[in-house]
């Protein structure tokens, strides 16, 4: 095979990989928060206070990890820096469904607002890295698209577990989709 094909290849790889990724993400994101509000409000009983500390919490730690993780990602690689924050995620999921108490969801908001930072814009340089910037807006786009299509998926199908079962269960559900795209991007990102 010439190394034209070869490249070729890698690069349909990486955009596959990259829409894949983002659906996966997109879809567990959508399906765990639209749960996780529900079951903050319905199960665990919070006032209107606590909410917006959580909330806070959550933004605090994306504002504090940004640039810390962003170098991570520019110096260790971006494959480590998604892989690692997929894993950061979903330990900051689990630990939000499996806990009543408002100090635990307070630290697992802390977790998941430091995990997503490994990812944030770790995954776009990465696909852009991997094309050489060929047809990227185009990748972007598709991806956008699909992850809007399994938003809304998403979106119905937490509704759905949550009133069938119960919040918690679609919130599992999400931390277990968060977990597979973790174990997809350290099998399918090539560096």
């Amino acid at each position: 095979m010439s190394e034209t094909m070869k490249e070729l290849g890698k690069t349909m790889d990486a955009r596959t990989t990259y829409i894949r990724l983002s659906v996966m993400i997109s879809f567990a994101f959508m399906l765990t928060t639209l749960a996780e509000g529900l079951y903050w409000i319905e199960t665990a009983k919070l006032e209107p206070y606590q909410l917006i500390l959580l909330g806070t919490a959550l933004e605090v730690s994306v504002l504090l990890f940004e640039i810390p993780t962003g170098v991570f990602a520019d110096r260790k690689g971006r494959k480590i820096s998604v892989s690692t924050g997929l894993f950061i995620v979903t330990a900051g999921f689990f630990i939000q469904a499996v806990s009543l108490s408002f100090l635990w969801l307070m630290i697992a908001q802390v977790i998941w607002g430091f995990g997503y930072t490994f990812i944030s814009g770790a995954l776009d340089a990465w696909v852009s890295d991997e094309t050489a910037n060929e047809g990227i807006q185009r990748t972007y786009l598709k991806a956008v698209k699909r992850t809007r299509i399994f938003g809304v998926i998403a979106t119905i199908a937490a509704i759905l577990i949550g009133f069938y079962t119960s919040y918690r269960s679609a919130m599992l559900a999400g931390v277990m989709i968060f977990f597979l795209s973790a174990l997809y991007s350290v099998i399918a990102i090539e560096r």
